[in-house]
């Protein structure tokens, strides 16, 4: 249940009077008590980010079982191996929460999606959408990371602004193309609900016109 060795994971601080701030970073080793982690990037600037002893931060990561799992940490020290690391505070079992996820209504439709990816805009189909995702179809030549990667899905009357990671790896297609399965990792609230509303709606419709 504990992240492994190469495994990416997020950090998300809470400092004081601040907004949380998240990171991406990766295990590096472990120990009984220990996590070792390279130097955490801050996600919105790009930028190494500078995490003082003692300072409190939120790990969050999937699961071999594809479960995603979250526990509470704190910045132990910093060392030196081959490369600069920073230990947390390894925490029991039982403190190790396992994420749980709402069940939401997808629905198939075809939405304008562009993603960036290394600083580079890609644009791709939905083949459907939920409050939690969505699967895009996309070139074969796209390289998704294993990392969260933002995304605007144009829906008919409004951009939505996201962040998403990989579900599982993009399954190829008979036509070449790429089926990327997404999930939101991060999301406004207003945003969700706005494409929670979308996909009832556009049931609904789909009833209507099956009864036609």
């Amino acid at each position: 249940m504990f992240p492994s060795v190469n495994q990416h994971i997020r950090l998300t601080s809470f400092e004081e009077k601040e907004e949380a701030k998240q990171y991406k970073t990766t295990v590096a080793d472990l120990s009984n008590d220990m996590i070792m982690i390279t130097y955490p990037i801050d996600e919105q600037t790009g930028r190494t980010a500078i995490l003082l002893d003692r300072q409190a931060v939120y790990v969050s990561y999937m699961n071999q079982d594809g479960n995603q799992y979250e526990f509470s940490s704190e910045v132990v020290r910093r060392t030196k191996d081959n490369i600069p690391l920073l230990l947390l505070r390894k925490p029991e079992l039982k403190d190790i929460r396992k994420i749980q996820r709402r069940n939401y209504l997808r629905v198939p439709v075809m939405l304008n999606v562009d993603f960036m990816i290394e600083n580079t805009k890609h644009s791709a189909r939905s083949v459907d959408i939920s409050g939690g995702g969505l699967l895009l179809l996309c070139k074969p030549e796209i390289t998704f990371p294993e990392e969260a990667f933002s995304v605007t899905i144009h829906l008919p009357d409004q951009d939505i602004a996201a962040k998403v990671e990989l579900v599982r790896q993009p399954i190829p297609q008979d036509n070449g193309l790429l089926k990327v399965p997404l999930r939101f990792t991060q999301i406004a609230e207003g945003h969700r609900d706005k494409i929670v509303r979308f996909c009832f709606a556009k049931q609904l419709e789909n009833r209507k016109r099956s009864t036609m």
